[in-house]
């Protein structure tokens, strides 16, 4: 729907500015979403963003605004992707031109690790905005990531990564095949895979200086958190460590 601007009949909005449909509503689509409608709702200035987020969450009894909590950024800068091991967030940090920040973190979750992957991988072009729904602030300004939109020559180019790793909603089902090799994302990806699964038959022990060339392959490809599973295994090889890396490995893969 962000493609297009639409006008509503016989739609209703709960008090909490939930939009909801009957079968007597009625869309009409008005026009293509032009680059024009993003520049006007995209945020630039961070503080306001902030002063948005404390409007959606208010103190006490007051209701909060409807829809007071999405919002649609456009970043000056953005910063290097983060992952806590610990807690499973990812995070990544958004920069106005005056430098406020806003803080974009995921916990990973089977339905969030496409997102996870696709915004460690964001590289925003001039004009690329990210939608998000804001948290109650804190010590920081943080948010939910939900789609990514780009100016195009049609309209706008919408990306949401939340719905590509499950089929849509009343699609059928994918015929099913026999088990196959898995297809790596990167040639960082694969490689790393191959070196894992040689030292997995030679024995950790055995493990080549060349670690550190694939820990660093794996930063540039933007694969943070598997890199650190590398430098963990070089630093301290180990079945436990070969395991942890093999792991997180999957999760890469199957993002």
């Amino acid at each position: 729907m962000a493609r297009s601007e639409l006008r509503l009949f016989d739609a209703k909005v709960s008090l909490d500015g939930r939009l909801s449909s009957s079968l007597g509503t009625r869309a009409e689509v008005v026009g293509p979403t032009t680059a024009a409608h993003l520049a006007q709702l995209a945020q630039d200035d961070f503080d306001k963003v902030e002063e948005q987020a404390r409007a959606a969450f208010p103190l006490g009894l007051a209701p909060p605004p409807p829809q007071g909590a999405w919002a649609l950024l456009r970043p000056a800068r953005v910063g290097p992707p983060g992952y806590d091991e610990t807690r499973q967030v990812a995070w990544r940090c958004l920069e106005d031109g005056a430098g406020r920040q806003v803080w974009l973190r995921l916990q990973y979750r089977e339905a969030s690790a496409a997102m996870i992957s696709a915004l460690e991988a964001w590289r925003p072009a001039p004009g690329e905005a990210v939608v998000v729904e804001l948290e109650a602030p804190g010590a920081r300004v943080t948010a939910t990531p939900i789609s990514f939109l780009a100016p195009g020559p049609e309209g706008l180019v919408v990306r949401c990564p939340w719905f590509e790793a499950r089929p849509r909603r009343g699609a059928p089902p994918a015929p099913r095949a026999g088990p196959g090799p898995e297809a790596p994302r990167s040639p960082a990806l694969q490689a790393w895979r191959a070196a894992l699964e040689g030292w997995a038959e030679r024995g950790v022990a055995l493990a080549e200086p060349g670690v550190e060339a694939h820990r660093v392959a794996l930063i540039e490809a933007g694969h943070p958190t598997v890199a650190a599973a590398a430098g963990r295994l070089a630093a301290a090889p180990g079945p436990a460590n070969l395991l942890q890396a093999r792991y997180l490995l999957d999760l890469a893969l199957r993002a």
